[in-house]
């Protein structure tokens, strides 16, 4: 017995609700409303647990886009199943922080509350996706199969269900661009419907695949109603032609069209609520984080000006390391101090003086 997490949408457009429990067999086989459902054409993402078979082990994060592949604009499904839109990733706390400051958070969850319980070094792994869910919120949550993901499917956008949308085939154009069950670009030439299309297009256009390798296609998804069969010719790229049917799983497919950008008004609004939904409060928090850096950083682009910052530095007893060109100086009273009289002369000083928080003011007493 296996229970469905996320809806599931069969071939036939007949939808099995989330929380459905689905009996399968050893050959993976289960019924639903008198249909049969093959265990391997459903994500494993949609289980709560997926059903343990002998010599099927099911890999969830093979059944998601991988994180490297995520592009702006995918169409992916949260937890609730519910379509949402990639606005960015990175990787770790600055990761995070960057996508905070570039696009915001309106979820309840913060920085703190999803790294809760986690190393350092687990922090520093962490992949973070900012998305946009259906009422136009920004949100930032980790990327996988037990929290937001994009379904495999070169970034086409997704539907309720979390598999790649495809146009109806009713919506199918002459010259739309098309992708094969093998991941081969092809171009629609015609469709049609049912074994007679099929032999009148196959001897206008000389093809010589047979009606019979159609049909093994129809019956491996599922779907033996063969005078309803929707079929496409399509033109591969080395320009020879092919009829095959209008699926997924064992054809050929078109995309659908992403969704427009959102407006300027809405992205002003969610920043509204961002900001009234815990904005305030992160933010102050980041202020804060960036008054306390660990270390001030010197940068100084003229080689003989950083050779006398760095003498300077000798002469005052004060540790420091240098990368690519970058003095860095840990940020304590006594170096302050120090970086602080430097500052009067060196601006490189007195500007690294000020990306730590330390304001550098001269005082003296006339005698």
């Amino acid at each position: 017995m296996a229970k469905l997490k996320h809806a599931i949408k069969l071939h036939s457009g007949k939808v099995i609700p989330a929380g459905t429990d689905l009996s399968f067999s050893n050959e993976g086989k289960a019924m639903y409303a008198g249909e049969q459902v093959d265990l391997y054409c459903i994500p494993s993402y949609a289980f709560e647990q997926a059903p343990a078979l002998v010599n099927n082990e099911i890999d969830a994060e093979k059944q998601i886009k991988p994180f490297d592949d995520v592009e702006p604009g995918d169409m992916g499904v949260d937890l609730e199943g519910k379509p949402v839109r990639m606005l960015g990733k990175a990787v770790g706390q600055k990761g995070y922080d960057d996508l905070y400051n570039q696009f915001g958070n309106t979820s309840a969850k913060s920085f703190e509350d999803i790294t809760t319980g986690k190393s350092e070094d687990e922090i520093k792994e962490m992949q973070f996706v900012a998305y946009s869910n259906e009422s136009g919120e920004v949100l930032i949550d980790l990327y996988g199969s037990e929290y937001v993901f994009v379904a495999p499917g070169e970034g086409a956008p997704a539907n309720e269900s979390g598999e790649p949308c495809i146009k109806g085939f009713e919506e199918v154009n002459a010259a739309d661009k098309a992708t094969t069950f093998d991941g081969k670009a092809v171009t629609i030439l015609a469709k049609g419907v049912g074994e007679t299309w099929f032999k009148q297009t196959a001897e206008a256009f000389g093809i010589a695949d047979g009606w019979d390798e159609v049909k093994a296609g129809l019956d491996s998804c599922g779907d033996g109603n063969y005078d309803a069969a929707e079929l496409v010719l399509v033109k591969f790229e080395d320009g020879t032609m092919k009829i095959m049917n209008y699926c997924p799983k064992c054809g050929a497919t078109v995309a659908c069209e992403k969704p427009a950008e959102p407006s300027t008004e809405a992205i002003m609004e969610a920043a509204r609520r961002r900001w009234e939904k815990g904005g305030r409060e992160a933010y102050a928090r980041m202020q804060a984080q960036a008054a306390t850096e660990a270390e001030i950083t010197i940068n100084e682009e003229d080689e003989d000006i950083r050779q006398n910052i760095i003498t300077e530095l000798d002469n005052a007893g004060i540790d420091y390391e240098v990368e690519d060109g970058v003095i860095k100086v840990d940020d304590d009273d006594n170096n302050a101090e120090v970086l602080a009289k430097l500052a009067q002369t060196y601006p490189s000083v007195e500007c690294g003086m000020a990306e730590a928080g330390i304001e550098c003011v001269v005082s003296f007493i006339r005698k």
